[in-house]
């Protein structure tokens, strides 16, 4: 019978961790901070999301998400300020 080979860190501890990558991004850790809090090295993290289209876009929300805030932010602070 073939051995089954060892399961990589995107199936043991990205895919299990979607949700709370998410919540951390939303929070605004860096991925370095988020990828440190999970346990995966940066190498990896990079990697899968390079691979995994899904995980590419998690993150990729994350970034517009925070764009969308500081586009906020910046008409909010003119808006202050007088302009």
């Amino acid at each position: 019978m073939a051995k089954a080979g060892r399961k990589s860190d995107y199936d043991t501890k990205i895919l299990p961790n979607f949700d709370v990558i998410r919540e951390l991004a939303s929070k605004g850790l860096t991925e370095k901070e988020i990828y440190q809090y999970i346990g995966v090295t940066s190498s990896s993290w990079y990697k899968y999301k390079a691979q995994y289209k899904e995980f590419a876009e998690l993150l990729n929300a994350r970034i517009i998400d925070k764009g969308v805030i500081d586009q906020v932010r910046s008409a909010l602070h003119r808006k202050a300020t007088g302009f």
